[in-house]
């Protein structure tokens, strides 16, 4: 079980900085998780951090996006985390 998630962002690919960290409360098989970020970059990295309450850490797949006049929304879901697995939506 993770104890929480961080949605990381990089213009790289490679550095990546904390934007929120979400913290794992719900026993809910669903919950979803917005953020919005406003940034001006030609590209746009993101992935999401996971640590479990024994401390080890998941990284999802890397998501690129490429800049637009459009907001873009980041969804991470469910909460908690079924078969290990945590869905990103952008």
């Amino acid at each position: 079980m993770y104890d929480f998630f961080v949605l990381q962002f990089s213009t790289d690919g490679v550095n990546f900085n904390e934007l929120q960290r979400f913290k794992n409360t719900s026993l809910n098989t669903n919950e979803h998780y917005s953020y919005m970020h406003p940034v001006t970059a030609a590209k746009m990295y993101y992935r999401v951090m996971g640590q479990t309450l024994q401390g080890k850490q998941e990284y999802s797949q890397t998501v690129l996006l490429r800049s637009s006049d459009k907001p873009q929304l980041v969804r991470i879901y469910p909460n908690p985390v079924e078969n290990y697995q945590v869905n990103v939506e952008m």
